[in-house]
């Protein structure tokens, strides 16, 4: 991760993404799991979500690049946070 002042730190968080009944739940990884957030359709390419930690929101889309990789760009924001953040995500080899 980067900060806007060029900091960088190395982070790490792993979801579980399910697709059921034509709609994508993304799990955070842990026991028993916790739903994070439904991603809401806009088109084949793309999604929006949403997720309240506390009292910030999380508003996100998804961009859908190939199976194997999807972009999600968040703004947080909220009492105790206000931030952009940009991620890339890959599927990783079997």
């Amino acid at each position: 991760m980067t900060t806007g002042d060029g900091k960088q730190f190395d982070t790490t968080r792993a979801y579980i993404y399910r697709f059921k009944d034509d709609t994508i739940h993304a799990y955070f990884h842990e026991t028993p799991e916790r739903l994070f957030h439904t991603l809401d359709r806009i088109s084949d390419q793309s999604a929006t979500a949403d997720h309240t930690c506390e009292k910030d929101r999380y508003a996100g889309i998804y961009t859908f690049i190939r199976p194997e990789e999807f972009h999600l760009e968040y703004r947080v924001f909220g009492p105790n946070k206000n931030y952009e953040m940009k991620t890339v995500y890959t599927k990783e080899s079997s």
